[in-house]
């Protein structure tokens, strides 16, 4: 026995795997034309945004443009050079906080940390040194 024959389809019927004309994409066009929304600014983002923005500027008699950072930095120090006590206290803790960056001991840390390591990496392959009782000693305490 033969199966009766399906009666055939129209091109535009809809249904699984087959959306509607009107409403399947374009050429050209995203799945999502709105896209993802951004995240939202933070304080912080926005005053370095502030600080980084240009400013015109007379410097020794010249015009530039120098960043809002720069500027209020210079501000300070004229003021603190003018004897305005808190401007001193504030470029006073910036140098400070500067040198402490500067002064980053981190690389001298990592080869104090290499020789040590180096050294108990040969402590071990050499177990016949005359050390190998302090450690049980060590273990004990």
């Amino acid at each position: 026995m033969s199966r009766p024959k399906r009666p055939e389809r129209p091109k535009e019927s809809v249904g699984y795997k087959n959306p509607p004309r009107h409403a399947q994409f374009k050429p050209g066009q995203s799945g999502n034309p709105s896209g993802r929304p951004k995240k939202p600014k933070t304080l912080a983002y926005e005053f370095a945004r502030g600080l980084r923005a240009t400013v015109p500027a007379v410097i020794d008699g010249k015009h530039r443009r120098i960043s809002m950072g720069e500027a209020i930095a210079k501000k300070h120090i004229n003021k603190a050079a003018s004897g305005d006590v808190r401007s001193a206290v504030l470029v006073q803790k910036a140098v400070q906080f500067g040198e402490k960056e500067r002064d980053n001991n981190l690389p001298l840390l990592l080869d104090e940390f290499r020789k040590r390591y180096a050294a108990n990496e040969a402590e071990d392959r050499n177990p016949s040194s005359p050390n190998k009782g302090d450690d049980d000693q060590r273990e004990e305490n």
